[in-house]
């Protein structure tokens, strides 16, 4: 007996977690050909305790003043520049680490998902900036040192 279904496109790491889940369940017969997974007599639900998957990307810049900016965003758009790469936040939030400050350029967040993401890059980017000031990365900056002088 043949049935027909229709696709629903989703993200890699949705499909990973529900394809998991059913070969966890012992539902090997859901997976098709192509790789598809046919559903049938399976409900979603919504997990109040579930964390959703986040992907947060960074990129990192020279500037002139600063050393080096790391920008967080869950996605880019990258093209040739004038000085060489560019690069674009996407996603519902942009934020960068400099040596001095973490800096929110954007933030729109229409969802719990957006927020849990938000709230991981600003601690991402406070680590980021820990990271470059111990690196002395910056302009005119001086590490100072740490101990006693030679």
């Amino acid at each position: 007996m043949t049935h027909t279904y229709a696709l629903l496109e989703v993200s890699p790491a949705v499909y990973d977690e529900i394809a998991a889940k059913l070969r966890e369940a012992g539902y090997e017969q859901a997976f098709g050909d192509n790789g598809e997974l046919d559903m049938h007599g399976i409900a979603i639900v919504r997990s109040p305790t579930a964390k959703a998957i986040m992907t947060i990307e960074w990129r990192k810049r020279p500037t002139i003043m600063d050393g080096e900016v790391i920008t967080f965003s869950t996605d880019f758009d990258e093209a040739e520049g004038i000085f060489g790469q560019r690069f674009d936040a996407r996603g519902p939030f942009e934020v960068s680490a400099s040596r001095n400050a973490v800096i929110v350029h954007r933030a729109e967040l229409h969802s719990d998902t957006d927020v849990e993401q938000f709230l991981e890059a600003v601690l991402m980017a406070k680590s980021a900036t820990l990271q470059l000031s111990l690196e002395g990365m910056g302009g005119n900056y001086k590490r100072k040192s740490v101990g006693k002088p030679p």
